[in-house]
């Protein structure tokens, strides 16, 4: 079904009318910055780019990082531990404009003392791969030339429990066969951004590599929503506060924290705390299920706004037993933030033998579910029926637990006792986001969308959230922020203009320049009254579309002349077909 909204109406006028990211690096600062180190996005955390002559690497303010002429060096930023193991690793380096004149810059990922895998810019035939392996070198034939300012991509595969590695320019394997690893030693890998050897001679003085990103992927990795990393603890009722673990996050991450108690004054609000770490926060949210006496749980969650550190600290007051899961969760492209699904669920009842969390998914995410259950009298609760697997740490009348989910619309978790006079509460909440590969329909790209602004129960297109008299629908095509009433995004503007001795209402709209692959298309339409209404297609009247100077949005430009008819009125419309 389609939903089609007028968003806007003229007066009328006459004639004198108006695949995980395990590590990447970005190079975002402002331009002309003399980067010293740039916190790594991804893990390990401990990463950074060390520079010696830090007027030599400077960014350009589009994203890019320039190696300008200088003395020889290199740059290391630590993979941590080997990458050993049965998983296939992905490292590629995007390259922008290059210009060296007699010198060889090498782009290398070095796994060990052994084995190094080098992508060189070499002045004569472009990009170049070669391999070393026990001291020797092997090279691939096969180049493009990056002389000029065409980006390329250089990519490496490689499993080191296979013993194999193949190269990649641009997708395309250049390999012929894969390079046999086998037999060679890895210890810890780390990656070399640049190397150069000779002196700079260079067609272009100010630069002699641009670089774009670089990434670390595992080309095995879950696939939506997964668990980074966990922390699960509990404790006895004495009063404590303790640190339970610090998490290096990227941006987009989510941390959840679940917590089952003995008290039903315990946990609260206030017993979890984010602070001291480097990475900046969303606002905590949390609830608890209806406690009873001797059994609470409660869900605490928050999104990082930028990379760094996040401590996570309970405080306990010393009434209660607690278990308490710390959950470290992040979209496997590594930029998705991982949605809200179905939850958070908060259920309890007294004196029955089953619960249902109950969460509606979408068939095209894959993600995780959080669950905490605490119990008041005896009896273990058994998780065997659940929908899906789970796995919890056996505590006595209470646990912890999460389990994964894909291409389910909907999941039920049942919980269910032997003893028929207890009481239980339990809390739960489910995090997805698109796997790689799956095109999201046209409601879920509009959830996706709203999902990073905070308009609370708003969320309908015809919704207003942030009563600024431009629904969600509109504020979408426009650009806009449904949160902020001060940002409407681009609204059409119209204006009388004379060309050749006509007279024409000019009116130009925006939209957003992947309108149609979002189901979603702006109707234009012209008509001569409002009380007997004959709107008619006003397409015919366009003089003008393409991209606008607003990122993301197109902009069309509409002229229809004055002398035709009397009075003539115009609207435009947005359509919704999801």
């Amino acid at each position: 079904m389609k939903k089609r909204i007028a968003i806007a109406i003229a007066a009328g006028f006459a004639l004198s009318a108006s695949a995980a990211v395990l590590q990447e690096w970005t190079f975002d600062e402002v331009a002309g910055k003399g980067v010293h180190q740039l916190s790594n996005s991804g893990t390990p955390g401990d990463a950074v780019w060390s520079y010696g002559a830090t007027d030599k690497y400077v960014t350009d303010g589009n994203g890019n990082l320039n190696i300008l002429p200088g003395t020889s060096g290199y740059n290391s930023a630590p993979f941590a531990a080997a990458l050993a193991g049965s998983e296939t690793y992905s490292f590629e380096v995007t390259v922008g404009a290059w210009a060296a004149g007699t010198t060889n810059v090498q782009l290398q990922c070095k796994l060990g003392a052994e084995v190094e895998i080098y992508a060189i810019v070499d002045p004569v035939n472009g990009l170049v791969f070669k391999f070393k392996a026990d001291g020797k070198y092997q090279s691939v034939t096969a180049s493009t030339n990056l002389t000029g300012t065409t980006e390329h991509t250089a990519r490496i595969d490689f499993n080191i429990d296979a013993g194999t590695a193949a190269y990649f320019i641009d997708n395309v394997d250049v390999t012929g066969s894969w390079v046999d690893l086998t037999g060679l030693t890895f210890d810890n890998a780390s990656s070399m951004i640049w190397q150069k050897s000779g002196g700079f001679t260079t067609a272009d003085p100010s630069t002699v590599l641009k670089i774009s990103s670089q990434r670390l992927s595992n080309t095995d990795a879950p696939e939506g929503v997964y668990v980074v990393d966990k922390y699960v603890s509990s404790d006895n009722n004495s009063a404590i506060t303790h640190t339970v673990r610090t998490f290096n996050v990227q941006t987009g991450d989510v941390i959840v924290v679940v917590s089952s108690s003995s008290s039903k004054d315990e946990p609260a609000e206030g017993s979890v705390v984010f602070s001291g770490g480097t990475a900046t926060l969303d606002a905590v949210e949390s609830a608890r299920a209806n406690e009873y006496k001797g059994c609470s749980t409660r869900y605490w969650y928050t999104t990082a706004t930028s990379s760094g550190t996040v401590p996570v600290e309970v405080q306990r007051n010393g009434t209660a037993y607690w278990i308490t899961g710390v959950y470290h969760l992040r979209s496997s492209d590594g930029y998705t933030v991982p949605t809200l699904m179905g939850g958070p669920q908060a259920a309890a009842w007294d004196a029955a033998q089953s619960v249902t969390n109950s969460y509606t998914l979408g068939t095209n995410y894959a993600g995780v579910f959080i669950e905490a259950i605490s119990t008041y009298g005896t009896g273990y609760w058994d998780p065997s029926n659940a929908d899906t697997t789970v796995t919890y740490g056996n505590q006595h009348k209470r646990n912890i637990g999460s389990g994964a989910f894909r291409g389910v619309a909907s999941l039920d978790n049942i919980w269910s006792s032997t003893n028929a006079a207890t009481q239980v509460t339990l809390v739960g909440l489910a995090f997805a986001s698109m796997p790689d590969g799956i095109e999201p329909t046209n409601q879920e790209k509009y959830d996706i969308w709203l999902s990073g602004y905070s308009v609370d129960a708003e969320t309908g297109m015809m919704d207003h959230g942030d009563s600024d008299g431009l629904n969600n629908l509109t504020e979408y095509m426009w650009g806009g922020e449904p949160d902020n009433a001060a940002s409407q995004g681009n609204s059409p503007v119209q204006s009388m203009v004379n060309d050749s001795g006509t007279d024409y209402l000019e009116y130009i709209y925006y939209e957003l320049d992947d309108a149609a692959s979002r189901g979603m298309a702006s109707i234009f339409e012209v008509g001569t009254g409002l009380v007997i209404t004959n709107w008619a297609d006003a397409s015919g009247y366009e003089t003008g579309r393409g991209a606008s100077s607003q990122v993301g949005l197109d902009v069309v430009t509409n002229r229809i002349p004055t002398d035709v008819e009397a009075k003539r009125f115009i609207r435009l419309q947005i359509e919704f077909t999801p």
